[in-house]
């Protein structure tokens, strides 16, 4: 397995999650951690660009992964700039959409009796309406979209590993132990 870090020369692999909430972003970015990516949740628009000028500085970090999606309000207007940027800047970047059947995510909230972020006082139905009108840019843009309809957790997390790890050399860690006695 590489070393996190990278050469002089190499980009930054960038991934950035983004979808519905409910649909599995937390799981994807815990996945991807897991992989040895540098791991940001609810990153503003506006920390992109000072995040990844520090990252070219410090060679330390070759991968990261980012979660932006409709709590930062700027971010379905901003979204197309951002990777456009990154993009322009010679980063590999993958936009991962998260989605699930509007009746999955209700029934996701209600077992975790959170309230829906865009609900604002109103029922979660109305939240997931919303969000989905709000972040149908996004979805548009996006690299990949998966939904996590269903998924259990593991096989949403190989199905994040597949779309991430390309050269499947990178995904297989080998120890070879050997020993004797004399």
């Amino acid at each position: 397995m590489s070393e996190p870090g990278r050469s002089d020369s190499s980009p930054l692999k960038i991934v950035l999650i983004s979808g519905m909430s409910g649909a599995g972003k937390t799981l994807a970015l815990k996945a991807l951690e897991d992989l040895q990516y540098f791991a940001i949740d609810n990153l503003p628009c506006r920390l992109v660009d000072p995040l990844v000028l520090l990252l070219e500085q410090n060679r330390e970090i070759g991968k990261v992964a980012l979660v932006m999606d409709g709590r930062d309000p700027a971010f379905p207007q901003s979204a197309e700039a951002v990777v456009a940027g990154l993009r322009g800047r010679g980063h590999q970047v993958t936009l991962i959409f998260l989605e699930a059947s509007q009746d999955v995510l209700i029934r996701r909230f209600a077992e975790t009796r959170r309230p829906h972020p865009m609900a604002r006082g109103a029922s979660v139905e109305k939240g997931v309406q919303r969000e989905s009108e709000m972040l149908s840019s996004i979805k548009r843009l996006a690299s990949q979209v998966l939904d996590t309809t269903d998924f259990n957790v593991h096989r949403f997390r190989a199905a994040i590993v597949a779309l991430v790890e390309k050269d499947p050399g990178q995904s297989l860690g080998l120890v070879i132990a050997s020993f004797g006695f004399p």
